[in-house]
């Protein structure tokens, strides 16, 4: 489906934009003592989820950085693995803002680098048009909407 505008329509679908999916690399608060530049994420596993295998490649993409293998490391078969893996201190995962901000704030994993990566697919309710105007539908598309609203 090809990025939409919030409320748009496409073929007989209604598409609500929720929130960016805004990605950088997190780590253990232990394994960040031990990073001051990109260039010592060659000395760690790169964590990579399997649903999402093209984030490292394109996070390096978007810091310039050309001299590191994107590709290395562990596979997960899902971001919360790679994040708990992270977490345990096995290596360095490209987390999603909203997914991990809990978990930064809490101290479990911080944030390395100011580089920041916006997917051009946004987290989306998609739902069929004939369908939108179901009550319990609408209820839960608004609440999406309203806790989606909520996220700084």
């Amino acid at each position: 489906i090809d990025v939409m505008a919030e409320g748009s329509e496409r073929k007989g679908y209604q598409i609500d934009k929720l929130l960016d999916v805004d990605t950088y690399p997190v780590c253990s608060p232990e394994i960040a003592s031990r990073i001051t530049s990109v260039d010592d994420l060659a000395k760690f596993n790169l964590l990579h989820e399997s649903p999402r295998p093209t984030d490292w490649p394109r996070w390096c993409a978007e810091a310039g950085i050309t001299h590191l293998d994107p590709n290395r490391g562990m596979n997960f078969e899902s971001a919360n693995m790679a994040l708990h893996a992270a977490i345990e201190g096995l290596g360095v995962a490209i987390g999603i803002d909203v997914l991990v901000a809990d978990d930064i704030a809490k101290g479990r994993l911080v944030k390395l680098f100011d580089v920041t990566r916006r997917s051009q697919f946004p987290f989306q309710l998609v739902s069929q048009h004939r369908r939108a105007e179901h009550p319990k539908l609408q209820s839960l598309r608004q609440w999406l909407l309203d806790q989606a609203g909520s996220v700084p």
